[in-house]
């Protein structure tokens, strides 16, 4: 199976505070990861290194082969991330701030703009409400849009971190619908932070669980529950008291 994300011995440190620890993993092709930690476990850390933010000081990224600190234009290129809540204009409809995003997005033609854009809304469920001003849209709604940018971009992997804060079951739902979507239809692959781990249990089949900066484990679903009963919650809090 192709790596969709490779993590080499990623270490941050600042001043004399170590962020991250020599860490190493990687994603497959195609995976749902749920990625989860404590708070001050060095998730934010490691997606700000993910995405271009901020430098290990040392060790390598790659996304689907490339490596982020050589190439990062190229590897991000490949890359869609929602980091903390998506901002957009709230007197903007919906379509009037995807087209101003499209302007900005390597690959869209000023031709195919209003195309591009009415796939990404139909793709997050939001055609119908694409005209109405976002001040007037749910949560939930600023979340589908969200991910509806990180699509503009084609991207073949998508980082979402802690994307069901403040949803009520029914965001959370529609947001799981959508992740589906997308990745058993268009394939791409995700890397979900979040403190949901039963949300996160319906749709991710790998996981990596972080403490203090350092991997305490990671692998697909099954190998996690494999001989044991309990539910992935129970034991991810057993891991992170250890």
């Amino acid at each position: 199976m192709k790596k969709m994300l490779e993590i080499n011995k990623v270490s941050k440190k600042v001043r004399n505070r170590i962020l991250l620890n020599n860490i190493s993993f990687s994603i497959d092709t195609g995976d749902i990861c749920g990625f989860v930690g404590p708070n001050g476990s060095g998730k934010t850390t490691l997606i700000r290194a993910l995405t271009g933010l901020i430098n290990p000081t040392k060790g390598e990224i790659f996304v689907n082969g490339v490596n982020v600190q050589t190439n990062k234009r190229k590897a991000l290129q490949q890359v869609g991330a929602i980091v903390e809540s998506p901002v957009f204009f709230p007197y903007m409809s919906g379509r009037r701030n995807l087209m101003n995003l499209a302007r900005l997005t390597e690959g869209i033609t000023s031709e195919n703009i209003k195309e591009k854009v009415n796939d990404v809304l139909k793709a997050v469920g939001l055609e119908g409400r694409a005209d109405d001003k976002v001040k007037n849209y749910s949560l939930g709604m600023k979340q589908r849009l969200g991910i509806a940018q990180a699509l503009l971009g084609d991207p073949l992997f998508i980082i979402l971190d802690e994307p069901s804060n403040g949803l009520d079951p029914m965001g959370m739902k529609q947001l799981r619908e959508i992740i589906l979507e997308l990745r058993n239809n268009q394939g791409i692959t995700f890397l979900i932070s979040s403190h949901f781990i039963k949300e996160l249990e319906m749709i991710c089949n790998s996981w990596v669980m972080i403490k203090d900066g350092s991997i305490i484990w990671n692998g697909q679903t099954q190998e996690l529950k494999k001989g044991d009963n309990k539910n992935l919650e129970d034991m991810f809090l057993e891991m992170m008291s250890g």
